[in-house]
């Protein structure tokens, strides 16, 4: 899984790892910080598409999206940003 900026400048073909889920929005992380405090990897990078209209890429907090109920694609097979907005 790369580090935050580790893909960047990619746009489009940076790969999606991770793929989370709820009944209306999905989150497409990129990229994941570094746990150097053990805190656990509490922010990522990728596409959020809250409202089924494209989403938009940023920061994104895995202990908001958890909390609001997301589940983790167990079934999700890495792939690059432009094929997974097709998803």
């Amino acid at each position: 899984m790369p580090k935050t900026y580790e893909q960047d400048g990619l746009g489009e073909e940076a790969v999606v790892h991770l793929h989370y889920f709820t009944g209306s929005a999905d989150w497409w992380i990129t990229e994941k910080d570094s746990d150097p405090d053990g805190e656990g990897q509490v922010q990522a990078f990728g596409l959020a598409d809250l409202f089924q209209d494209g989403g938009e890429l940023g920061y994104i907090s895995l202990v908001e999206i958890l909390a609001a109920g997301a589940e983790l694609d167990l079934h999700w097979t890495p792939k690059p940003l432009a094929h997974a907005r097709k998803h």
